[in-house]
């Protein structure tokens, strides 16, 4: 049985989720990208144990260690047992190799870091906030704008009721919302120099009854139009700083889940999984992330698209 948590504390454990799954992430990469994956595995978990001290209204002092929390947390008297503790010594010692000595995790060492903390915040996580499943935090409290975060957490919700395909369809609706309903596609056909294209064009403006080099100008018009629309909404993400890659594959995954009206959600996700396209659990975490990110991203960016301060007054009343 869960218990409200309060605003604050909500978004602290949405922050905490988000660095384990950008930790979970990271170790995906090639040697050596995938090595930092232990400062953000180390990093979520050291934020949980500050939280849980909090939460318990532990009293800690700042010179408390990463291994000392275990103990401190336990004899306090709103205190609580962690499990666990052998696992992330695993993780503190080669952390610590990492960032001091220079030594490079190998791929056993992630994967067992990697299952070491996802059991340690299985198990403890609960048992500080009183039920409360890991895999239950909503990362969306960490989203500021209202209408995305609400539909990142419906997402959620049909997560947990168990239809991912659901999931995504509302993720996309997340997507497009946050881009005031335009989407962001890929770099549109290759363009490829042409010498002959503006003696083409004066051609087919100068004879209007060529038709065959009056289509061939046109083609081309309309190759570099789209090309030059998706260059465009590909701009947005970079300049966002969110990384080109990963929008491609949250690209891929979530084309085949829109929906053009609110009512037909449902049977968008139906005939989706008719289709044979299910997300697994790790697309639609990865896709939910990269939203998260987004919306952070675009609310950061915003402050700087701000009017001075003396154009702000001119057009207040506009």
């Amino acid at each position: 049985m869960t218990t409200a948590l309060d605003p604050q504390t909500a978004k602290r454990l949405a922050f905490l989720r988000l660095v384990y799954e950008q930790g979970v992430q990271q170790s995906r990469l090639p040697a050596p990208l995938n090595a930092t994956a232990l400062l953000f595995l180390h990093d979520a978990v050291e934020l949980f144990l500050v939280l849980a001290g909090d939460h318990l209204r532990v009293q800690l002092d700042r010179k408390t260690s990463f291994l000392d929390y275990w103990d401190r947390l336990k004899k306090a008297p709103n205190g609580v047992h962690l499990s666990g503790v052998a696992g992330m010594r695993r993780l503190n010692d080669h952390r610590n190799g990492l960032k001091h000595a220079g030594n490079m995790p190998s791929p056993d060492v992630l994967d067992q870091v990697k299952a070491d903390v996802s059991s340690f915040f299985d198990d403890n996580v609960p048992r500080v906030f009183q039920g409360l499943a890991f895999d239950a935090i909503d990362m969306a409290e960490v989203i500021p704008q209202g209408p995305v975060r609400r539909l990142v957490r419906e997402a959620g919700e049909r997560e947990r009721d168990g239809s991912r395909s659901l999931a995504m369809v509302i993720l996309n609706r997340a997507f497009y919302t946050l881009f005031d309903g335009r989407g962001v596609r890929g770099f549109g056909s290759t363009l490829r120099k042409d010498p002959w294209l503006a003696n083409n064009l004066r051609s087919a403006l100068a004879q209007p009854n060529d038709r065959m080099r009056g289509d061939k100008v046109a083609r081309q018009i309309e190759d570099l139009h789209k090309a030059t629309v998706d260059m465009q909404e590909v701009v947005r993400i970079l300049t966002l700083g969110l990384d080109i890659h990963e929008y491609r594959r949250f690209e891929r995954l979530i084309r085949e889940f829109w929906s053009h009206k609110e009512e037909r959600d449902v049977e968008v996700a139906q005939r989706a999984e008719g289709s044979g396209h299910v997300p697994t659990q790790e697309e639609l975490g990865f896709c939910r992330q990269f939203i998260v990110q987004a919306a952070i991203s675009v609310f950061e960016t915003a402050e700087h698209r701000k009017l001075p301060s003396w154009y702000a007054e001119e057009f207040r009343d506009f």
